[in-house]
């Protein structure tokens, strides 16, 4: 089916298609034509598309995974939206305790068998382990590649990625500058597929000055790390101005993107993924928010009683890989909070539009009761200020908070007073904050801060 709009942005094949031959790029490119189609498809075909996909997950995973037999029972049928509504969700824990034979599938088609794994450790430390597929693979090329259409990128200049461990072992080993040096910044099949540039996968754990200048002197035309990575690394790397940076793994503030476009000179394009998922949403290319990738997941935004969200009321996020059939992920609670938009996006796409991702559920302020106050607020006013560097709050009981900063220079008794009234307003109860200086808040190993690290367990 021909729909209107299928050429208004730039077809990633007819670009840079190196026309290398193989089974898997074949594939690639034939998920990628349906991507680029798809994305203008009127909305209910698009959720017919999603409904067809999740009942043939739901049939597979309640007879084929004991999770799910004894999540659903052995003949679980999904043939409405209503239905699929009704399934109980997934939480991370129900994984991470349940032994991997149980996540895992006892049969699936061959194309749905275990190729590779990839693993998250996520904010809990417990490492889950994520089989991945063909089929699986095959649909986050796809979208990787659609996000690049999007983004305007150009697959032949050079990327730095900032995100990960390395090690001296790694292929590519670069002693004295501490990363891997590749033929291709993406993944092998899509660096041979669009001819990919050469990467630089760097180690997060080297002083900032020293990554910095090695980056100076390589000068990647891209950039791929966490916000916070890119923000550290901002004072350290001018005068150099990279063309685009692709942030990932972490909220994307607004202040925060506002500071590294100014600093950079650069496009700051976000892209929301999950190991245990994939690719999920990425920006709009007009900067109006996030389309999620429909094809590939269905990304639901629901209330406390697990309702879906009103627009423009941050909720809780689930998650449904429509593609994962050796370990299925359905109905999958994150832990992340998004708003969903309450107008279609300009663009003319109509997959579901975001308009803006709040981080993670447990960064919410807790109230008695067990209730949770979102803090963006207060996150993007404090990002806001020109003397902080960086920070951390930490709520170590209902009414009393601590704020570590990395500052040029000490809060101001005004700047204290707006936090306090902030966190008062939240609380909906006086509050007693200290503050810390500090010369660094740690990242994690992924080079992630947290912005807020709850203390104190919400009662119920």
């Amino acid at each position: 089916m021909t729909h209107a709009g299928t050429t208004r942005t730039p077809n990633m094949l007819s670009l840079y298609d190196t026309g290398a031959q193989h089974p898997a790029l074949a594939e690639i490119r034939r998920r990628y034509r349906a991507l680029h189609a798809s994305q203008w498809w009127p909305e209910d075909e698009i959720r017919e598309l999603q409904l067809r996909c999740a009942a043939r997950l739901v049939a597979h995973a309640s007879k084929q995974v004991p999770l799910y037999r004894r999540h659903y029972g052995d003949n679980a049928q999904v043939s409405s939206w209503e239905e699929f509504l009704q399934l109980p969700t997934l939480t991370r824990t129900m994984i991470e305790d349940a032994d991997k034979k149980d996540w895992i599938a006892e049969w699936t088609p061959p194309v749905s068998r275990p190729v590779s794994e990839a693993y998250t450790s996520g904010t809990t430390g417990r490492i889950i382990r994520v089989p991945r597929t063909p089929l699986m693979e095959s649909w986050r090329a796809g979208c990787r590649m659609r996000e690049y259409e999007w983004s305007g990128t150009d697959p032949g200049l050079s990327c730095a990625h900032i995100r990960h461990r390395h090690a001296s072992d790694d292929p590519g080993w670069d002693e004295k500058r501490q990363m891997a040096r590749s033929a291709w910044w993406e993944e092998p099949a899509l660096g041979r597929l669009l001819g990919f540039g050469p990467g630089f996968f760097f180690d997060v754990s080297p002083p900032p000055k020293k990554m910095a200048a090695v980056l100076k002197e390589l000068e990647p035309a891209y950039i791929c790390s966490t916000p916070t990575m890119l923000d550290i690394l901002l004072e350290h790397l001018r005068p150099y101005r990279p063309a685009t940076l692709f942030t990932i793994g972490e909220n994307l503030y607004d202040p925060v993107r506002e500071r590294l476009e100014a600093g950079y000179g650069a496009l700051v394009y976000d892209i929301y993924a999950v190991v245990e998922v994939g690719r999920a949403a990425a920006q709009c290319p007009q900067g109006n928010g996030y389309h999620v990738h429909d094809e590939n997941v269905i990304l639901e935004v629901v209330d406390e009683r697990g309702r879906p969200a009103a627009p423009g009321v941050p909720s809780r996020v689930l998650l449904t890989a429509l593609h994962n059939f050796a370990a299925p992920v359905i109905r999958y609670e994150i832990g992340d909070l998004a708003e969903l938009s309450p107008d279609p996006c300009p663009c003319g796409r109509r997959l579901t539009f975001i308009r803006r991702f709040h981080g993670r559920e447990i960064s919410r302020i807790a109230l008695p009761g067990g209730r949770r106050r979102v803090a963006s607020s207060l996150m993007a006013w404090l990002g806001h200020l020109p003397h902080l560097k960086g920070f951390q709050l930490r709520q170590k009981a209902f009414d009393r908070f601590e704020l570590f900063v990395v500052a040029k220079e000490a809060l101001s008794s005004r700047e204290m007073d707006t936090v306090r009234s902030m966190l008062e307003q939240m609380t909906e109860q006086p509050i007693d904050l200290k503050v810390v200086p500090v010369d660094e808040v740690p990242m994690n190993p992924a080079g992630k801060v947290a912005k807020v690290v709850i203390e104190v367990e919400a009662d119920s």
